[in-house]
């Protein structure tokens, strides 16, 4: 088992006659020692291996965890239409003659014969 020792500088833990360094679990807390020289880190934020650790100012880290923030979902505006009073459209009307009225007959136009004047023979009609 190992042993913690505190001086001015800071607490270190021994395990078989040596210090820790980095990132270590003693009695199941998860703890951060200087690489360089084994102190004990607080108050700090420590990121090994990709992940962010927290240390408090006990020296008790854990995982950094990010929130996660929903972002809001932005609302396309919606463009308004121009408000217009209503006018029914023209429609072209087309007047057809009711059931029960007989349809108008359109005049057919005889087509036109030239006068052709008529000769009238020479001479006595009298027969004579």
């Amino acid at each position: 088992s190992g042993a913690w020792k505190t001086n001015k500088s800071g607490s270190r833990y021994y395990y078989a006659g040596t210090y820790l360094k980095g990132l270590q679990t003693v009695d199941g807390i998860i703890r951060y020692f200087n690489k360089s020289n084994g102190y004990m880190v607080t108050n700090k934020t420590v990121v090994v291996d990709g992940v962010t650790y927290i240390f408090d100012e006990n020296g008790v880290g854990s995982v950094y965890v990010e929130p996660e923030v929903e972002e809001p979902v932005a609302e396309e505006p919606v463009a308004e239409e121009p408000v217009t009073p209503e006018t029914p459209a023209e429609e072209p009307t087309t007047e057809e003659p009711a059931a029960d009225t007989p349809a108008e007959e359109t005049p057919v136009a005889e087509p036109e014969v030239p006068e052709t004047p008529v000769e009238e023979p020479a001479g006595d009609v009298s027969g004579n």
